[in-house]
Formats: structure tokens, sequence, C-alpha cells
């Protein structure tokens, strides 16, 4: 899966945009979740897609910052 595809889905309102969450308040927020996909590039991570599991909404993390990585990691 494509950052682009991801951005799309968060621009048609199918998923959150958390970019700029703080982990307290992006936990706050998904709590019990699970990562759908992730978006690799040529260095690494860009974004990845996230589903809470006890809603089923979606959340994006857009971009590559500590967030990210913290969420991803686990």
């Amino acid at each position: 899966m494509r950052r682009k595809f991801i951005k799309e889905l968060v621009d048609s309102n199918m998923a959150i945009d958390i970019t700029n969450y703080s982990y307290d308040d992006a936990m706050r927020c998904i709590s019990k979740y699970n990562y759908c996909n992730v978006s690799h590039g040529k260095y690494g991570m860009n974004a990845a897609l996230f589903i809470n599991e006890q809603t089923g909404k979606m959340y994006a993390v857009l971009a590559r910052n500590s967030l990210l990585f913290q969420l991803v990691r686990g």
C-alpha cells in the first residue's frame, strides 16, 4: 500500500489523520489496535494505516515522525 492511497482514505473520510497527535493522544483514540499496512519507501517507513479493534475505525499517520515508529513498534 502506498502513502498516496492512505492519504486518499483520509481525504475521503474513511480514515482519521492522527499524524500530529502526541503518543498519549493517539493511544486514547485508537486504544487497542492493529496496523493494517505500512508504506515503505527508499529510506524506510513513510506512513501507516491502523484500525481500532473495538470500533473498526481507521487511523492514519502520514509522516515519518516519532508517532509512526512508536505505534508500529508497539
